[in-house]
């Protein structure tokens, strides 16, 4: 697939030449859909952390805050 891309692209090329033009496609494809998934699993990670760290921060906060529905009823 990716030798017949090369041809049409680049027009008849020498067995040799379009061979590693085709291998160094195939290389640069392969690498950049790899290092896509990665930055997206690390996204996802400092996501998930993110929300824990702000559950944790609320959940801090909610045993300061004082027991009373409002202000205005306490008095």
């Amino acid at each position: 697939m990716m030798a017949g891309c090369v041809h049409m692209i680049f027009g008849p090329l020498g067995f040799l030449v379009g061979f590693v033009v085709a291998e160094f496609i195939a290389v640069l494809s392969n690498s950049r859909k790899e290092d896509l998934l990665m930055v997206k699993k690390v996204f996802k990670e400092v996501i998930a952390y993110a929300k824990r760290i702000k559950g944790r921060f609320i959940a801090s906060w909610e045993a300061h805050l004082p027991s009373r529905d409002t202000l205005l009823t306490s008095l």
